[in-house]
């Protein structure tokens, strides 16, 4: 009689029940009504050596969240763990004193909780903070959820986004090396950042070359991430077009969100407005040159 081989890691990693990867649990401390924005203040994010703790969570039944995709994946844990898994025990039953505990100390502010998906605790554990609404996943949507208290990233974290910071530093940096010489350049791009930021607030036509560097390099230090996206943005010389467009009164401005071109009826949201005259651009209307010419003749 064969006898069947033992659950492996390898096993799991090749059919995909477990992660040849690790990940850290980072908190994500935010606002709160006690210390404001006091990010010093002990109890910024929980009171030092205060734990939280995780467990699987039951749905609107009163049964046990699914965290198996299937009976077969069940099985394997089980028998790697050498527990009885089975959601449906009445006694004995696993998961009533399963959880993952997280505490606050040093340890987790600075460098965050890590967990191998490779080994199969680990793996449960991340899987059941997975189902809860205080957490999130990936640090640029550590804010996603109204309740995120916890963010899961990547181990290799610090280094990616130390990369990631660097590109963008060296995008933005480009960028400005070749706009700071030019006056229209400059006011070209506060134009298309304070439209992107559904902002009101105009760049005075007589700002001088210092003044807009001034308001430029705030801008730079303060929103960073904002200025990369316009500047790797398709659509920022549609946005800027719109924009003069607005100055000369061949667009009207409704509002915060709201576009009209002017003499027709039908209002647009910046987007809808992007893609309506990328539209006309391209056909023999004659919208989209009138608008052209208006510019023009106004010298924006």
């Amino acid at each position: 009689m064969e006898t069947k081989a033992k659950a492996t890691t390898k096993e799991g990693l090749e059919k995909g029940y477990l992660e040849n990867k690790k990940v850290t649990v980072r908190p994500v401390p935010r606002y709160n009504a006690l210390v404001g924005n006091n990010k010093d203040h002990v109890l910024y994010f929980m009171q030092d050596g205060a734990s939280m703790f995780f467990v699987l969570p039951r749905n609107n039944y009163n049964e046990l969240y699914p965290i198996f995709k299937d009976e077969e994946e069940m099985r394997f844990f089980s028998e790697l763990i050498g527990q009885d898994l089975n959601l449906n025990n009445k006694q004995n039953n696993f998961w009533e004193s399963f959880s993952v505990k997280i505490t606050k100390d040093v340890t987790l502010m600075k460098k965050g909780k890590e967990f191998n998906l490779a080994d199969p605790l680990d793996n449960l554990r991340i899987r059941i903070l997975r189902l809860y609404d205080t957490v999130t996943e990936g640090w640029d949507k550590k804010y996603s959820k109204p309740k995120s208290k916890f963010c899961i990233v990547d181990s290799d974290f610090e280094e990616t986004q130390s990369n990631k910071d660097m590109d963008i530093y060296e995008t933005i940096y480009t960028y400005w090396g070749e706009i700071k010489t030019s006056v229209k350049k400059m006011r070209d791009f506060l134009i298309v950042y304070y439209m992107t930021k559904k902002s009101t607030k105009q760049v005075p036509s007589d700002w001088s070359k210092e003044q807009l560097t001034k308001e430029i390099k705030d801008i730079i230090d303060k929103d960073k991430e904002a200025v990369y996206s316009i500047i790797t943005d398709k659509d920022a010389e549609m946005k800027l077009f719109i924009s003069r467009a607005v100055r000369c009164g061949a667009i009207e401005r409704k509002g915060v969100t709201g576009y009209i071109i002017t003499g027709e009826e039908e209002q647009r949201t910046l987007p809808e407005m992007i893609k309506y005259l990328e539209e006309l651009k391209e056909t023999t209307d004659t919208t989209y040159i009138k608008i052209d010419t208006q510019i023009k003749q106004a010298k924006l």
